[in-house]
């Protein structure tokens, strides 16, 4: 689970939901010990409009109303209001941890699979319900130590509580160095996908890997309670999970967090480590990939206190990229491939879906990539300046600056007229 929060560390991201009022700016902090929470959710009370703090626990969020409340939230954290006063200097807002206790349920041998088995069912009993969402994605390729692909894309997306169904590029931009300049350099120009993945999944028995909530998971899975803790209406659970021996198919390993009473599964992180996992295809000859690691974090939260929808999905992929030549297949050079992506969903809405979810609205061939998506919306300087949604760290602005000062973004695709 450590593993799991500081790689998250690594995806920097914040998200404002634009109206027209003044712009509220601070950061959210640990209580205890001072530190920044990355990802805390902002929302304005009564909506569904909000925003994230990034990874240094900065946030940015324009308010229509000077007597707007802010309601921040954060996993494991006491929930805190904070009345807006008119003064817009600059917030620290700092998060009370929940009181950790020893837990005091009875646990039998079968205690932890029957809450997930419960859990699971929750998800599949409410899967036909529908939101509309609008999400912010971002990705970030490094080869060695340079960064050599950067992505950013705004989406409209029909969503379940199981997954994001459809979805469409509303903006997005892309920009890579050149293939030649460093070499066989690796890009992923759809790794998007793992953001669409199924929190349960739903069709397993054709998949390569196998996932740790399904149906039939206690078959594969071993699951442990590590503890309780009070959450705002019922108790939190953080349960670990490790595959079972002689899995015919590469497995996880990793910590889901549900309610003890409703049995809402709130967040999952997974990680793999498989030498017979590996989802990278080089296309250049004499290449070979290797050491491949993948983490993935899936949390969902509650829209208008009611049904848990997709929240943030976060994914990590690393692995060893190999180039060979001569008749020996001597090793010509290798690098450490990683790419991280942050995906989260910024607003949400309930009602009068008949206008986005119509057969018109969204791109129904699945074969149709993302980047293929945001080639075709077109490149629109302007729009990513004077853009008030998102807020970047200081490491993300360095990086679009070094894409921009080479003219990537405009090279890549044509501008919009």
């Amino acid at each position: 689970m450590n593993l799991l929060r500081s790689l998250l560390l690594m995806s920097l991201i914040g998200l404002s939901y634009p109206t027209s009022g003044q712009t509220i700016s601070g950061q959210i902090i640990n209580q205890e010990t001072g530190s920044p929470l990355p990802y805390a959710s902002i929302l304005l009370k009564n909506t569904n409009a909000g925003t994230a703090s990034n990874s240094d626990g900065d946030f940015s969020l324009e308010t229509a109303s000077k007597a707007d409340t802010l309601v921040v939230s954060y996993l494991g954290f006491e929930t805190k209001e904070v009345p807006l006063t008119g003064n817009y200097i600059p917030l620290t807002i700092s998060l009370k941890p929940s009181v950790v206790g020893e837990s005091e349920i009875n646990v039998t041998d079968d205690f932890e699979i029957e809450l997930v088995e419960k859990a699971i069912q929750k998800v599949n009993d409410s899967d036909e319900g529908r939101a509309f969402g609008r999400a912010f994605y971002r990705q970030l390729t490094k080869s060695g130590a340079v960064y050599t692909e950067f992505v950013e894309t705004f989406y409209d997306a029909e969503i379940s509580p199981n997954h994001i169904e459809r979805w469409k590029v509303d903006e997005g931009r892309y920009a890579v160095i050149p293939y030649d300049s460093l070499r066989y350099t690796m890009y992923h120009r759809n790794l998007s996908i793992f953001s669409r993945i199924e929190l349960v999944d739903q069709q397993p028995y054709r998949n390569s890997i196998i996932w740790p909530l399904r149906d039939d998971t206690r078959q594969y899975y071993n699951f442990y309670l590590e503890r309780s803790y009070p959450g705002t209406s019922e108790n939190i659970l953080e349960i670990s999970f490790e595959k079972k021996d002689n899995l015919p198919k590469p497995g996880f390993e990793g910590t889901l967090i549900m309610t003890d009473s409703t049995h809402q599964l709130l967040e999952l992180s997974v990680y793999i480590n498989d030498p017979n996992f590996n989802p990278i295809s080089p296309l250049a000859k004499k290449a070979e990939v290797k050491n491949t690691t993948l983490e993935i974090v899936f949390t969902r939260t509650s829209v208008n206190n009611g049904q848990p929808f997709p929240n943030r999905i976060s994914v990590n992929l690393a692995y060893d990229y190999l180039k060979k030549k001569g008749l020996f297949g001597k090793t010509d050079f290798e690098k450490r491939i990683e790419t991280q992506s942050i995906l989260y969903f910024y607003d949400y809405e309930l009602d009068g879906l008949s206008q986005y979810l119509t057969d018109g609205y969204f791109d129904e061939n699945s074969d149709i990539s993302d980047y293929r998506r945001i080639e075709k919306t077109g490149y629109n300087p302007q729009f990513w300046v004077d853009n008030a949604v998102i807020k970047r760290t200081p490491v993300q602005q360095e990086v679009i600056n070094s894409f921009e000062e080479y003219g990537s973004f405009g090279k890549m695709f044509n501008q919009k007229k």
